[in-house]
């Protein structure tokens, strides 16, 4: 058996439990289109093409009024992205989180998953810090016992939890920002990011 990868040791092959795979973008309307078939393409709220200290949301993701990306069980987000410079605190890449939900993002030095179970914070931590202005491929994967970050291929580090992810009813779905409060959208993304993957299963 022979796996493609793409850039960054992505499979290209894996589509079982695909939710949302923005990887189109178009300049003239602003929208990165969702090519997983599912119809989730999302709307850029401020026009930077690179995503660079703007953001994109859908605050209908699940094709209803829901916010949230709504997978209680298992869950795996998958991000390609460009760092800028380091130190420049809390950062989102994606994610809905605030007060429950999940997200990928980056202390400033090293990146970070972090995933709300049943009304915990729990926080899976890169054990070394990212080299500013370099390309890397981003997963965050909870199957119900284990959450774990991979960076480039390599499992990074995991903590074992269960339970179910508390779904983030106050935040929309936000690529390249996080919330600070359920009204406020800040911590913008300075590098660049390329691809969004969700799938409703732990890769």
């Amino acid at each position: 058996t022979v796996t493609l990868y793409a850039v960054w040791g992505e499979p290209q092959s894996v589509t079982d439990g695909l939710v949302l795979n923005l990887s189109k973008w178009s300049a003239t309307s602003s929208t990165w289109y969702d090519i997983s078939g599912n119809g989730y393409d999302m709307t850029m709220t401020t026009a930077i093409p690179s995503i660079k200290g703007g953001y994109i949301y859908n605050s209908a993701f699940n094709g209803s009024s829901t916010k949230s990306l709504s997978l209680t069980s298992a869950i795996t987000l998958e991000a390609d992205v460009t760092t800028g410079s380091a130190n420049n605190g809390l950062l989102y890449i994606f994610g809905d989180y605030y007060n429950g939900g999940c997200a990928l993002r980056t202390d400033g030095t090293r990146f970070q998953f972090v995933i709300n179970i049943d009304g915990t914070e729990v926080k899976i931590e890169a054990t070394s810090t990212w080299t500013a202005n370099t390309n890397y491929h981003l997963v965050g994967t909870y199957d119900g016992s284990e959450a774990k970050l991979y960076i480039n291929g390599q499992l990074i580090n995991s903590v074992a939890t269960t339970g179910s992810i508390t779904s983030s009813t106050a935040s929309k779905v936000l690529v390249g920002a996080g919330y600070s409060s359920a009204t406020n959208i800040t911590y913008n993304y300075t590098g660049s990011i390329h691809k969004i993957k969700v799938f409703n299963r732990a890769l």
